[in-house]
């Protein structure tokens, strides 16, 4: 399965055995107070997103990925693609301890995912949803490159929905080597 490597991160598919560490991400209210369902998730709702996380990854070939610090060796969140709902478009996503908030490993994380998005799993268009209240979120969604495509209510929460399409190659570079997407580089 694949792994992500980032300045600062490892990033690779959930196993079984991470289950106490993503529970504790999980069940931390700050964590999950812009995440739906908007609350701590028990063990046994814990364990089923985690069991998602790792079907998506067999049967889609990517999925969530535990994000570790390089450094610290410590699962710090999950982040990845969701498989779109009802056949649609993928979605970002992307849920940290708060003690690995402001740090820029959510900025650092999702522009490796997005390169793999674009480059491996060959998507044209990925969107992200985030809570209107959660300024942090919109600040990275901000620096991807993304831009609000709508305007929502879920369970009680204005939600803001975001898009990034796949960057067209340049006209210089259909006459060079083949060039990368242009994503924000690691901060």
């Amino acid at each position: 399965m694949k792994h992500l490597v980032t300045p600062r991160l490892l990033m690779r598919p959930f196993v079984e055995s991470d289950l106490g560490e993503i529970y504790s991400i999980y069940s931390n209210a700050n964590a999950m107070k812009y995440v739906p369902p908007f609350r701590p998730l028990s063990l046994e709702e814990s364990t089923l997103a985690m069991k998602r996380s790792i079907e998506e990854f067999v049967n889609y070939g990517y999925g969530s990925f535990a994000v570790f610090e390089r450094k610290e060796k410590r699962l710090i969140g999950r982040c990845g693609l969701s498989v779109g709902q009802n056949g649609g478009l993928p979605e970002l996503e992307c849920i940290l301890l708060p003690d690995a908030w402001g740090k820029g490993y959510a900025t650092e994380a999702l522009i490796a995912i997005l390169r793999s998005a674009f480059d491996e799993w060959s998507f044209d268009r990925i969107i992200a949803r985030s809570c209107e209240e959660n300024r942090a979120s919109k600040r990275v969604m901000e620096k991807l490159g993304m831009s609000i495509s709508a305007h929502t209510r879920f369970q009680e929460a204005e939600m803001a929905t975001y898009l990034i399409d796949k960057p067209k190659p340049s006209f210089d570079s259909v006459f060079q080597t083949a060039s990368r997407p242009r994503i924000p580089a690691y901060s």
